[in-house]
């Protein structure tokens, strides 16, 4: 009983940690109308990533952010009438905007942002959690030593998602969990 509450207060406190420590604040992408251009601020402390691909997917723009920066005009004025998407990356969101350039203007548009699920180890008790703007597929897979998936659960969820998996009752050993969403994937290993 006493082990029971014990995990039950560690699951509590690890659900409070992710949950202040999963949801970052997203960097803001503004447009500048009358330039034709947007500005990137970003809110992170390590390096980002923006793309923009054009309506085939196709990869027209990239750059990396260094971590000190604090704000980054970027001029559109090159881009035909089209739609785009503008992505941005960092460690642990990432932001998709679609965007309509026109001649003479841009309408941007926040789409979606994706969070990076977490993993926690529990004394043999993994919780994986994983804050969802969107409706996401989540893929919860378990493999052992010799690479052989003993475990595998996919669910479609669109808001906050916990699942709490006992690994006590595999075989003594290392096992790799890894959970991946459409953009992330987040690994784990564990030793029973």
């Amino acid at each position: 009983m006493k082990n029971l509450i014990l995990t039950a207060a560690f699951t509590l406190a690890f659900l409070m940690q992710v949950t202040a420590s999963n949801t970052p604040s997203p960097s803001q992408l503004t447009v500048v109308q009358n330039e034709k251009s947007i500005i990137l601020s970003p809110n992170y402390t390590t390096e980002a990533k923006i793309t923009i691909t054009d309506a085939y997917g196709e990869t027209i723009f990239s750059d990396i952010v260094e971590s000190d920066k604090k704000r980054i005009k970027y001029d559109l004025k090159a881009l035909s009438t089209a739609q785009y998407t503008i992505r941005v990356y960092d460690k642990q969101v990432i932001n998709v905007y679609k965007t309509q350039v026109y001649n003479d203007k841009i309408e941007l548009v926040k789409t979606k942002s994706y969070y990076r699920p977490k993993i926690k180890n529990l004394d043999g008790k993994v919780v994986v959690k994983a804050e969802l703007e969107n409706k996401e597929d989540i893929h919860i897979s378990i493999y052992d030593e010799a690479n052989t998936l003993v475990f595998q659960h996919n669910i479609e969820k669109e808001d906050s998602f916990v699942q709490s998996l006992n690994l006590n009752q595999l075989p003594k050993g290392q096992y790799k969990v890894q959970v991946s969403s459409e953009y992330f994937v987040e690994r784990m290993n564990v030793t029973l």
